[in-house]
């Protein structure tokens, strides 16, 4: 997680509570402050619901047999990440391994292919 230079400062009170030598230490910035919810009672938690459930079946599915690529593809082009980073996929570090970058190369790929208008 970068921070922001000129912002975030040695006495900025992000820095001093969860900043270490090591990086931020994202179990200290979360534990405690995780709530479950029943998504049948929060249409945001629905939203989060139905996103993850088209990245995971899109990143299991590679070979798009069932369509998930293409539904993944749809949700994530305006994703801020861009096709760089549009898988999507994460680590607590905030770097991906190589080697899944490229198992997952076509997750990237269909983020750069745009729609095609059909009510033209």
């Amino acid at each position: 997680m970068p921070l922001v230079t000129g912002i975030h400062t040695e006495d900025h009170p992000f820095v001093k509570n969860y900043d270490t030598p090591d990086g931020i230490d994202i179990g200290k910035l979360v534990r405690g402050r995780i709530r479950w919810v029943d998504s049948r009672e929060s249409w945001g938690v629905q939203m989060a619901d139905i996103g993850a459930t088209i990245v995971s079946q899109a990143a299991y599915a590679l070979d798009d047999h069932s369509g998930d690529i293409s539904l993944y593809g749809a949700l994530m082009r305006s994703s801020h990440y861009g096709p760089a980073r549009g898988p999507g996929l994460f680590t607590p570090l905030g770097e991906v391994p190589d080697d899944v970058g490229g198992k997952y190369m076509l997750l990237s790929e269909i983020m750069e292919r745009r729609r095609v208008r059909t009510d033209v």
